[in-house]
């Protein structure tokens, strides 16, 4: 939701760039830069303590894929995150719609925190 060009699957090329720089992992099975993001930065900075492939910049204006590597300017990130956040978190509590998604995922994530 922060970029529909995120959610695009890797080009050949950008795979092949990918595969030089980390040639034991199985880049085949990444199949989009926001898989990629959460694959290399996300858990590898969890599980690791250091982001791989992935890179926090403010040389961007919010991210590029250059040389098999994504490079991403974290106060964009942060900016178009909280613009998504608050949109969906909205939608949590309009009642408008019988089967709004948010609200009955809410309801549901709530009623297990309460009940369990």
């Amino acid at each position: 939701m922060l970029d529909k060009k995120l959610t695009r699957p890797l080009t050949k090329d950008f795979k092949q760039a990918m595969q030089e720089r980390w040639p034991d992992d199985d880049v085949k099975k990444i199949e989009s830069y926001s898989e990629l993001f959460h694959s290399y930065l996300r858990t590898s900075f969890i599980h690791g303590y250091r982001g791989k492939n992935v890179f926090l910049t403010e040389e961007t204006t919010s991210w590029v894929f250059e040389e098999g590597s994504l490079f991403l300017n974290p106060y964009w990130f942060w900016s178009e995150y909280k613009i998504v956040f608050e949109k969906c978190f909205s939608k949590i509590f309009d009642t408008k719609e019988k089967n709004n998604p948010y609200r009955l995922n809410a309801l549901s994530y709530f009623r297990r925190l309460i009940n369990e």
